[in-house]
């Protein structure tokens, strides 16, 4: 495959899958060990061994191959959320002083480039495309011709989306030094451009998978124009994406003339079928030939475009001619018994109404407790400083409040004993309760008498 995608072929056409960022080897126990040490206490580093660990073995797990498509996608959401952990305790930078982790990554649609970001958003960010590549990875395996494999990969297309998307929120916009290749700045791949487009590609796969199944079904002309529109325009949305900048100058055209080539089979799959949808008759035959005459002429501008460019598959261009062959056969006959039978004038493309579409499909993220580390134990007995900061806030908080409602107290006490000293009490309670009546002070001996 060409920068960052393999293509996968049979009978209903072509996927793209794509290929995992590869990362370099990284051992993160050693500087988070010499922080804790210096920071807290070689006691505290000791207690953190089991923890440190884990996380390096994690992160070598998320590096190797021997897993099954199930256990890295694990491995991978139990990393993220390790990585939240860390990034949640320990300040990660190049600064002085901070834990610098240099996590270097290749860009996966350009694997001479590669960033080294003492940053673990830009190692979550990487995470998060591994795990949507995995999905693709296990989309182009299932056996799209049988009915239940053309589920699986819809399924694992969605879940792709999903991680895209979610990349894309986390992600940074592409900035210049993307461009320029800063050897600290994140690679291009992880830019909330790149995950919108991917996203979006793996929508259409989805949704394609969706379209080919219900074609082999027998669906109807006019379920099948829907379904292919819809395909159509995720496939043009996507193209367009890959057309624009930075994405133009960055990944290789040849993934722009595969997703372009795609639109133009969808857009004429939806074309042909709305024709077959129309009566043969008076009034559909002039639509019917618009239709088809339309479809015909985007299948050769799509095959044009990828016979002029390097590495789009041959199969690709078979699936485009094979297409317009059927379509041109079917707008030959309609269009002699026009002549023959009908005389009707054929309408202008562009006055026929919009085609309708049909969106089976849509991006399915990790779940949120899958990317929370909230429930992580790992260095929980590592309070980070910005907790003792919280925490000594808070008790000089409370202190304050103490002092406060203890000065309220001690002065409510005193105002309470100057009134009970205004109505000579408590000695007349006192007096009252012994019964004798010569001990109730003057005051009140002659208030009660008067």
């Amino acid at each position: 495959g060409i920068g960052g995608m393999t293509e996968t072929t049979n009978s209903t056409g072509m996927m793209l899958s794509i290929m995992p960022k590869m990362g370099e080897d990284l051992d993160p126990a050693p500087p988070l060990r010499a922080y804790i040490e210096s920071r807290y206490s070689p006691e505290d580093a000791k207690g953190a061994e089991q923890d440190l660990e884990t996380l390096t073995l994690l992160r070598s797990e998320t590096m190797s191959t021997g897993q099954t498509p199930e256990q890295k996608r694990e491995t991978l959401l139990s990393y993220y959320r390790a990585t939240r952990v860390v990034e949640g305790r320990f300040p990660i930078s190049k600064q002085a002083g901070h834990v610098n982790l240099p996590f270097t990554w290749t860009d996966a649609f350009d694997t001479k480039k590669k960033a080294t970001v003492s940053d673990a958003k830009f190692e979550r960010c990487a995470t998060l495309f591994n795990l949507a590549c995995s999905w693709t990875a296990s989309a182009c395996d299932a056996d799209r011709d049988d009915p239940e494999g053309a589920k699986v990969a819809a399924h694992a297309f969605q879940r792709a989306a999903g991680a895209f998307a979610t990349l894309e929120k986390i992600g940074e916009k592409a900035d210049s030094s993307a461009k320029r290749g800063d050897a600290d700045s994140a690679t291009m791949d992880v830019s909330k451009e790149c995950a919108a487009a991917m996203a979006t590609l793996c929508l259409a796969q989805a949704q394609k998978c969706v379209f080919d199944k219900a074609a082999r079904d027998g669906k109807s002309p006019g379920v099948l124009a829907k379904l292919a529109r819809q395909a159509h325009l995720f496939y043009a949305e996507t193209e367009s994406a890959l057309a624009a900048s930075p994405l133009s100058e960055h990944i290789d055209a040849s993934w722009r003339a595969h997703v372009g080539a795609m639109a133009a089979l969808h857009f004429a799959e939806a074309e042909a079928a709305a024709a077959a949808a129309l009566a043969d008759d008076e009034d559909g035959v002039g639509p019917k030939i618009a239709r088809l005459t339309r479809a015909s002429r985007e299948l050769a501008a799509g095959a044009r475009a990828v016979k002029l460019t390097n590495g789009v598959s041959v199969g690709l261009i078979t699936a485009l001619m094979t297409l317009k062959d059927t379509i041109d056969a079917d707008l030959q006959k309609h269009s002699r018994e026009n002549e023959v039978v009908y005389m009707v004038r054929v309408p202008a493309y562009e006055d026929l109404p919009e085609l309708g579409a049909a969106a089976m499909v849509k991006p399915a993220p990790p779940s949120p407790e899958s990317l929370d580390a909230a429930g992580e134990t790992l260095f929980s007995k590592i309070v980070p400083e910005s907790g003792f900061k919280a925490l000594s806030k808070y008790t000089e908080l409370v202190d304050a409040t103490i002092r406060e409602e203890t000065d309220v107290l001690a002065l409510a006490s005193d105002e309470a004993r100057a009134a009970l000293a205004e109505m000579e009490l408590p000695e007349l309670l006192v007096a009252a309760e012994a019964g004798a009546g010569s001990a109730i002070p003057g005051g009140a001996r002659d208030a009660a008498a008067g």
